[in-house]
């Protein structure tokens, strides 16, 4: 004989069901984007130091997405809608580290001209994510108002930079950057699923030490970060011993 215990379904009770038989054959494939880097519905942290160039990177992973141009080598196949919100430049410089990246690696500004979608903070209004309300997180118009835009508008990859600026709850707090995090992950899952480049900042390393490429707990604030991103990439500086390994001139 079986024992089976009926659970009544309530509003915000949790359930527990049985696996019943699985059919891996049938599940869909994960939607990358980027292979390992990005991925429809899910969040991608990308923490470097002040002035290695994480928003210039940013800019030409866009590009070079919308162009269908793989010329950073990363596995782009097709080309995509990108939508870049950066709250600390201002719209004329976005356009013009834009400019420099089509120049750098030949990509026709017609190609990018209808697929590359932008908007500045520093120009028109901040994008908030969050607010600390009495002490609780609550999510702000602006996070529907994006959500939105990504279905209307079929963003594939939506890039905010900087995290920092995307919040108005304490850095460290890992609960409320949990709820942060949280929230940027449900903008992402309506029925056109996007994928989420969040731009962020590293803690400034202990007198005498470098951070090193890899090290994803360099990025600075709460741990939550980590847990709740899906993939965790970290930029660092060349040193002239890994330039000469990669053959790369100290003038490049």
């Amino acid at each position: 004989a079986t024992a089976v215990i009926e659970i009544p379904e309530k509003e915000g009770d949790i359930v527990l069901k049985p696996l019943g038989i699985l059919s891996p054959r049938m599940r869909k494939r994960r939607q990358f984007i980027v292979p390992n880097r990005f991925m429809r519905g899910h969040v991608t942290l990308t923490s470097a130091p002040p002035g290695v160039g994480k928003t210039l990177h940013a800019i030409q992973e866009a590009v070079s997405l919308v162009s269908g141009n793989d010329f950073m080598n990363v596995g782009i196949d097709a080309k995509y809608r990108v939508a870049i919100i950066n709250n600390e430049e201002s719209r004329d410089e976005i356009e013009r580290r834009i400019e420099a990246t089509c120049i750098a690696f030949n990509i026709a500004f017609e190609e990018i001209a209808e697929g590359l979608y932008i908007h500045s903070g520093v120009d028109a209004q901040k994008f908030v994510v969050t607010r600390d309300v009495g002490g609780s997180v609550v999510y702000t118009p602006h996070q529907e108002a994006v959500a939105r835009m990504i279905n209307e508008l079929k963003i594939d990859v939506l890039v905010l930079d900087p995290f920092v600026q995307t919040h108005f709850v304490p850095e460290n707090a890992n609960e409320a950057i949990s709820r942060v995090m949280v929230g940027m992950r449900e903008m992402l899952t309506g029925e056109h699923q996007c994928a989420l480049n969040l731009v962020h900042h590293i803690r400034k390393p202990q007198a005498g030490t470098n951070h090193t490429a890899g090290d994803m707990f360099s990025a600075r604030g709460a741990g939550a970060m980590q847990g709740e991103a899906h993939f965790v990439y970290t930029l660092a500086d060349m040193n002239s011993k890994e330039a000469e390994k990669l053959g790369i001139a100290d003038d490049d």
